[in-house]
């Protein structure tokens, strides 16, 4: 019980991480936008 709690935890702070750095990554990618240093990608 204990080492799945473990798990758990450990995951979470990794989806914790990525999940930051995702929104960090798009922050980052609007203000380049915006100030117009690469252009927006086309979906």
């Amino acid at each position: 019980m204990v080492s799945i709690n473990k798990h758990k935890f450990f995951l979470m702070q990794i989806l914790k991480d990525i999940y930051s750095d995702y929104r960090i990554g798009l922050w980052h990618r609007r203000t380049e936008i915006e100030s117009g240093n690469i252009q927006p990608a086309v979906e």
